[in-house]
């Protein structure tokens, strides 16, 4: 099935990439450097992004938000500026659309595997992938390769495949090889696992006590898979695993290089997760993180949040024997074999872009769960939607598509009534917030309880003041093509 797929136009192979990459002896130390790091680039901000490309001479970017277009002007505009072909990175585990405005948005993982079809996984991996690349966008924070493994987690969710580990092994694999064969990186997250956590590491240091027996039995399966998928990168996580290390996993040379690198045999790149998030910044000083970062076997540094401090601390490092300037060498090396091997400065066209969209909304029609009695709803019924706080627009694509059927909760204006449907929604994001005031769940039950009916879009809380419903409509996720293949079946009276 993978390789029936159609194949988009051929790459140009690099004419004498020496040119382009040198061998790292001959960088300057400032360049040397640089390309250890990818800075944050948030769309609409470009003059400190060429700041950033103009003094620092990084590795790459990650880039938030943006809009097709322009995007691509400026990715030209970049990579023309830069003296080395830069990694434009980017978290697209929902496709290009999750990010850039006019791009594919997928469902989340934990959506696609619910198809029971991994050739979902491919797909996505794929189309994700020349879209991205027709951007010049080139290395995709994605696949999630963290088991759902503890209902609590306040991070993960239907960001994963789900609570199996071989499921979630299985569909990764197939991730890989999509993106692998659209010409981008992928990257696989977060080592040596985030499921088994009640904290998020954006707001604090979780430690998880689990012994490495217990880590091969569960967390580290996907990893082997992806590993053998041949991902090109691996993202640490911030966690602790005191039972593996004194240090906190993006720091640990026991985690990295001995357990990563010796033991399950990865060649690839390790990047860290962000150093911005307070899992690490709590932990030590920024400057600190980096360097004992990369004596542990981190190959890049992402988003640090004082670059210039960053840079110049690492050069001081170096200058003052604190690091050795081979193990930069080393990194960059590798660094250098993998932006050449996925050839990062081409932007062929995307030529499948209905194809792309069509398995979007296949995966989306098929992933509809129906739990409970058989669903049924009348012309007169109308739906409620219930939105975490700070993201009133979520329910957008869902009221509109229902064209006057739905309204967004109002505590004031609300009133119980058999024909009034709960539709609840539940995203799962960093610096998210929930469905968190008591009056809204007060509500939110006695309306499942009139109408016992519900409707969920994203990862069902755990919260125990909830009834059951009879008859439950469920997506794992928000996505725009999640919400309007539930609005289609909804309005086919369904």
């Amino acid at each position: 099935m993978e390789n029936c797929i159609k194949k988009s136009a051929p790459l140009k192979k690099l004419q004498n990439p020496s040119k382009i990459f040198p061998h790292p002896e001959h960088l300057s130390l400032e360049e040397l450097v640089g390309q250890l790091f990818i800075f944050r680039w948030d769309a609409g901000n470009e003059s400190a992004t060429e700041e950033l490309l103009q003094k620092f001479k990084p590795g790459g970017f990650i880039l938030f938000g943006g809009e097709r277009k322009t995007t691509s002007t400026w990715i030209q505009h970049f990579q023309q500026e830069s003296s080395f072909p830069l990694f434009i990175a980017s978290d697209m585990e929902r496709g290009v659309g999750q990010q850039i405005r006019g791009g594919i948005e997928f469902p989340s993982q934990m959506t696609v595997s619910s198809t029971e079809n991994p050739q979902y996984a491919f797909q996505m991996g794929y189309h994700t992938a020349l879209q991205a690349k027709s951007l010049g966008v080139n290395l995709l924070f994605a696949p999630v390769a963290d088991v759902n493994n503890n209902p609590e987690n306040p991070i993960i969710k239907e960001r994963s495949y789900g609570s199996d580990p071989h499921r979630v092994a299985q569909y990764c694999q197939s991730y890989i090889r999509g993106a692998t064969q659209g010409k981008a990186l992928s990257c696989a997250k977060h080592f040596p696992g985030h499921g088994d956590t009640t904290q998020d590491s954006h707001h604090t240091l979780p430690v998880i006590q689990k012994t490495l027996e217990r880590l091969k039995l569960m967390e580290l399966i996907p990893f082997q898979a992806c590993i053998q998928a041949q991902v090109p990168m691996i993202m640490t996580a911030h966690i602790l695993y005191p039972t593996l290390s004194d240090q906190v996993a993006t720091l640990s040379s026991e985690i990295l290089t001995q357990l990563l690198r010796k033991e399950l045999g990865f060649q690839g790149l390790i990047v860290s997760d962000a150093l911005t998030m307070k899992g690490l910044a709590d932990y030590c000083s920024e400057s600190e993180a980096i360097l004992r970062a990369i004596r542990a076997g981190i190959d890049l540094i992402l988003i640090p949040k004082n670059p210039e401090e960053a840079v110049l601390s690492l050069m001081r490092a170096v200058r003052e024997k604190q690091i050795s300037r081979n193990l930069l060498e080393v990194a960059v090396q590798r660094i250098f074999h993998f932006k050449q091997e996925f050839q990062i400065h081409e932007t062929p066209p995307y030529l499948l872009e209905e194809e792309g969209q069509k398995i979007s909304e296949e995966i989306a029609q098929k992933s509809i769960l129906h739990e409970g009695t058989p669903w049924k709803s009348t012309k007169d019924d109308q739906f409620l939607c219930f939105l975490p706080s700070n993201q009133p627009e979520l329910a957008g694509p869902f009221l509109k598509s229902m064209e006057g059927r739905a309204t967004t909760y109002s505590s004031q204006l609300f009133k119980v009534s058999p024909a009034l449907i709960p539709v609840i929604f539940s995203e799962t994001r960093a610096y998210g917030t929930p469905v968190s005031s008591e009056k809204m769940w007060g509500d939110m039950a006695r309306c499942i309880e009139a109408s016992k009916r519900c409707i969920w879009f994203g990862y069902p809380s755990t919260k125990t003041s909830l009834p059951p419903s009879e008859s439950m409509l469920r997506t794992f996720g928000t996505a725009k093509v999640s919400q309007l293949a539930i609005a289609k079946l909804l309005q086919k009276g369904g």
